[in-house]
């Protein structure tokens, strides 16, 4: 699901959490929503969305990668760092 791709962060978002309220035990629906939330400037709650995502599976490079992002855009680029080796470590 790539509404945000396109612009349309409010439906990506709306059927994520739908999505997610019909069965949250899957990494998809977070992953996109927490790229929802980074493209609308609601790094908190991507940060969420990407670590619901890594405890779903935590051998989901991307979502370390999408996660690392969100600390750099919050000027924290040592923490970004440290999600990257942490990464590493398990993949």
């Amino acid at each position: 699901m790539a509404y945000h791709l396109l612009g349309k962060s409010d439906t990506a978002i709306q059927l994520s959490q739908r999505s997610l309220s019909l069965n949250n035990s899957h990494h998809e629906p977070y992953m996109n929503l927490g790229d929802a939330h980074s493209a609308k400037g609601n790094l908190e709650k991507a940060k969420l969305s990407y670590r619901q995502s890594i405890s779903i599976n935590q051998h989901l490079y991307p979502a370390y990668t999408q996660l690392a992002g969100v600390y750099v855009r919050q000027g924290k680029p040592h923490r970004a760092e440290q999600l990257l080796e942490e990464a590493l470590l398990v993949n």
